[in-house]
C-alpha cells in the first residue's frame, strides 16, 4: 500500500502499518487499540486544521469536515481557538520562515523488527534535514498521567 496524504489516516493504513502512536495504544490496552485500528475514525482533526490554517488551506479544510461547524455554521469553540493560535503563529517571522523552508507532511515507512510502520514529518527542510513537529496546545498547565502518578508538564 502506497501511503498518501488522503489514506494516512485510514483504517487501511492503520492495519497495514504500526505508528508511534498505535504502538503505545497498544502498550495501554491492546483490545481499544485494535478497535481504534478497525473502526477507520476520523483522527486528529484539530491538529489537522491547525497545519492547514498555516498553509492557507483552512477554508477548504472546514468545507471538507462539516462536522467542525455549528447548525449556525459558526465554528466550535475548539475550532476558534485553532484559529486564534493560527493567526498568533502566522504573525511570527522567526516561525513563518520554518514553515515558508519546509515541505510539509512527509510521509516515511520502514520496518522495525519485521513490524512495517509509518511516520509523517510535520515539516521538513531537506536542506538542513531538520524535522519539526507541530502542536496547538490548550495550554501549558501541567497535566495528569496516570502511568507516573504525578502531573506532567507539558
Amino acid at each position: 500500500m502506497k501511503l498518501t496524504s488522503e489514506n494516512y489516516f485510514s483504517g487501511e493504513a492503520m492495519a497495514a502499518y504500526m505508528s508511534y502512536s498505535q504502538f503505545k495504544k497498544f502498550e495501554e490496552c491492546e483490545a481499544a487499540a485494535y478497535a481504534n485500528v478497525v473502526e477507520d475514525k476520523a483522527c486528529f482533526i484539530e491538529g489537522h486544521f491547525f497545519e492547514a490554517l498555516l498553509n492557507d488551506a483552512g477554508s477548504a479544510f472546514v468545507a471538507q469536515h462539516p462536522e467542525m461547524c455549528t447548525k449556525k455554521g459558526t465554528l466550535y469553540a475548539n475550532f476558534e481557538r485553532i484559529v486564534a493560535s493560527a493567526e498568533a503563529i502566522s504573525r511570527q517571522p522567526v516561525l513563518m520562515s520554518v514553515f515558508d523552508r519546509c515541505e510539509e507532511q512527509v510521509i516515511l515507512t520502514g520496518e522495525i523488527a519485521g513490524v512495517p510502520f509509518k511516520g509523517c514529518i510535520d515539516l521538513f527542510d531537506r536542506e538542513t534535514l531538520n524535522a519539526y513537529d507541530t502542536k496547538c496546545v490548550r495550554d501549558f498547565k501541567p497535566i495528569w498521567s496516570e502511568a507516573e502518578r504525578s502531573r506532567l508538564s507539558w
